[in-house]
């Protein structure tokens, strides 16, 4: 019997083991999970015991391992404090796996704690974000009121002042019932002529703003890239920014190479699936060159298609946009 080494690894860093945590599970030695994680597939080959006993600890058939099943759906493994195990279904984008691997090698953070820590983070960030929406709330009523004081009549001026008053109003009764996203700022009863100039479905809202204002405080898109003009429509990240994490350590990993990028952003290539003594720093040119053999060899060739229309489409936009600059 053949144990697919990259089915292992997978199943058992989904479940955030090392390989002494699923070695005792199974009591298989960590030295023989790490030869059948190894590269050469003639390693793989075991007694139907072993591969029995590794399945049962990463609660999957046999078949799974050796690649007569398909994987189960995706789920992530957590540990509580007390070592007890819970699956948690969620649904991982392919960029936002990418973006777990990268923030793991910058920081040493794995997926268990960053799942675990979701919760801190994001009411930290919502909590933020209305803060720096009443700060800037006040701002807009300390103007409205200096205009106002100006002295300058003109029907245009007092129409400015009346419209950043009611906007503000909006803005406070937005936050105080926790709107995140201002949605209860787009509603057709809310919006008085021209507030809805402000922000569209498709490109912004007020938490989006917010990560933005954020993003350019760090100021270097290669650790993080917000998107300044569009949202995600659709999907778990609806409303969000578009963004990208770790572009600069991404290519630092794959040597700049678009491709391998793109194949690794899209889920056709993952970064958990590199042999362990190929990510050291020193191994940049053997882990390089297995990533370009994993590409040509292993990806299908529809997935290799799609990738060079992606990579002449962004040619095109960046020679028209060179155009226009031209101009």
């Amino acid at each position: 019997m053949q144990i697919d080494p990259i089915r292992l690894k997978n199943l058992r860093e989904s479940k955030g083991w090392s390989r002494a945590q699923l070695a005792e599970r199974s009591r298989i030695s960590p030295r023989q999970i790490a030869r059948l994680e190894g590269t050469a597939a003639a390693t793989g080959k075991v007694r139907e015991r072993t591969a029995a006993e590794l399945a049962k600890a990463l609660g999957v058939e046999p078949g799974v391992l050796t690649g007569e099943k398909p994987m189960p759906a995706s789920n992530l493994s957590l540990e509580d404090e007390r070592g007890v195990s819970r699956q948690v279904s969620a649904r991982l984008l392919p960029e936002a796996g990418l973006a777990c691997a990268l923030i793991k090698r910058r920081y040493g953070v794995g997926l268990t704690t960053l799942v675990n820590a979701a919760p801190l983070m994001f009411v930290l960030l919502a909590e933020g974000s209305f803060v720096w929406r009443r700060e800037r709330a006040s701002l807009a009523t300390e103007e409205a009121v200096r205009l106002k004081d100006s002295g300058l009549g003109h029907r245009g001026f007092l129409l400015a002042v009346a419209h950043a008053s009611d906007a503000v109003r909006e803005e406070e009764e937005s936050i105080r019932q926790r709107d995140l996203f201002g949605e209860k700022l787009f509603d057709d009863d809310n919006i008085h002529d021209g507030f809805d100039e402000g922000y569209f479905r498709d490109t912004g809202n007020p938490f989006a703003d917010y990560l933005r204002d954020l993003a350019r405080k760090v100021d270097n898109s290669d650790i993080v890239d917000v998107w300044e003009e569009r949202v995600f429509e659709h999907g778990p990240l609806k409303s969000f920014p578009k963004f990208s994490i770790c572009n600069g350590d991404l290519d630092r990993f794959t040597g700049g190479n678009e491709k391998i990028n793109f194949a690794l952003r899209m889920g056709w290539l993952r970064i958990a699936h590199i042999p362990e003594e190929l990510e050291a720093d020193e191994a940049a040119q053997e882990r390089r060159e297995w990533v370009e053999d994993q590409y040509e060899n292993q990806l299908p060739a529809e997935a290799k298609e799609s990738i060079g229309k992606l990579l002449a489409l962004k040619l095109d936009l960046a020679e028209s946009e060179g155009e226009e600059t031209v101009q």
